[in-house]
């Protein structure tokens, strides 16, 4: 009975009362405007497998992530409410339209895998090649590489929102924390973006044209710059002596992505492919300092295979033997030779001088 209640408790009763409104109100004024980003955290959608938060519900919110970059905005929130790791959400497939949760561990297995990528032996056993940067990207795209992964922070995702609509449906998306897409590079300063494909299979067939065989050409640059030489200077086939990988990720920048279009085999041994092709009626031409013959008085219009040597040491004694003619480029005696990459562009692009001479 109230009546006869204790003044006391009265008091105490009308205090709880009065607490409980005070808690009413705040948690309605906490909750005005935010109820989208409110249900996502609601138990129907953080424990149901088929009702996880889209990407684009995300996106209209301001959603911090642990490194402290963010997504776009419409709606402020507070950092405390949505945090992309709590919803334990998988990676985000191109063409579906779940969120993908950003990783910023350096212990997550994707970071070892990607990683691995920099050396021979990581490429040999994935099956895989890595390509950093924005234009490695398009290049893909342009050629139609088949992408396994692209890499990126959300901060270039929201840079290149378009560039990503192009993805193939399929590829998968991850997100990453800069410091972590800068551990998986190998840049020092990476743009924010790596693809990660499997190398081009380029079928070869019988050369009617020019073919560039580098042999042991050690210097990625070196090779990279060749790559980029021999595609413009229309060079149907590359063969390759040993010498530095062609989709190490240096080569591919220093080429600028002409790795993917230009058909590459790498031999054991050059000396066989050499005589097949001597077989077939095409020219073997080689540099050589000390050649009686000046380069352009070759017909290089006649289907050629040019040989290249190591940087240093040069053609190797095994392959003269299965070279028709050599070839010497005259320059200044205050300078002992040329650098292969600069050596080849004079030969290759005389092909092209005396094919469009009248």
């Amino acid at each position: 009975d109230i009546q006869s209640s204790d003044p006391r408790s009265m008091e105490v009763v009308f205090r709880c009362i009065v607490l409980v409104g005070v808690l009413f109100l705040a948690l309605v004024k906490l909750g005005h405007g935010y109820s989208p980003a409110l249900q996502l955290l609601s138990p129907s959608h953080t424990h149901s497998a088929t009702r996880r938060p889209t990407f684009a519900a995300l996106r209209q919110h301001q959603i911090a992530s642990p490194a402290g970059f963010s997504l776009p905005s419409a709606t402020p929130l507070n950092p405390a409410v949505v945090r992309p790791s709590r919803l334990n959400l998988p990676p985000l497939a191109f063409g579906t339209s779940e969120a993908p949760e950003v990783l910023t561990s350096r212990s997550n297995p994707l970071v070892k895998r990607t990683r691995a990528l920099h050396q021979p032996k990581g490429r040999r056993e994935q099956g895989l090649i890595l390509m950093e940067g924005t234009h490695m990207l398009q290049e893909c795209l342009r050629q139609h590489v088949p992408m396994l992964r692209v890499v990126s922070t959300p901060d270039w995702a929201q840079k290149h929102a378009e560039l990503l609509e192009q993805v193939p449906l399929g590829v998968e998306h991850r997100l990453v924390t800069p410091e972590l897409l800068a551990a998986m590079a190998t840049t020092v300063t990476p743009d924010g973006v790596l693809v990660i494909a499997p190398p081009p299979d380029h079928h070869l067939h019988i050369p009617n044209g020019l073919v560039l065989a580098l042999d042991r050409v050690q210097d990625p640059g070196n090779l990279g710059t060749l790559l980029r030489t021999a595609l413009a200077a229309d060079v149907e086939q590359v063969w390759l002596g040993n010498g530095a990988d062609p989709y190490q990720p240096k080569v591919l920048r220093s080429a600028a992505g002409v790795a993917l279009a230009l058909p590459i085999k790498r031999f054991e041994s050059l000396g066989p492919r050499l005589q097949d092709a001597r077989e077939q009626g095409l020219q073997v031409v080689a540099a050589a300092a000390e050649a009686p013959t000046a380069y352009w008085e070759v017909d290089w219009t006649r289907p050629t295979v040019l040989l290249l040597g190591n940087e240093g040491a040069g053609i190797a004694m095994t392959l003269r033997d299965h070279v028709d003619i050599e070839v010497r480029i005259p320059h200044a005696e205050s300078v002992e030779s040329l650098n292969v990459a600069v050596a080849a562009a004079l030969l290759m692009f005389e092909r092209r001088r005396q094919q469009q001479a009248p």
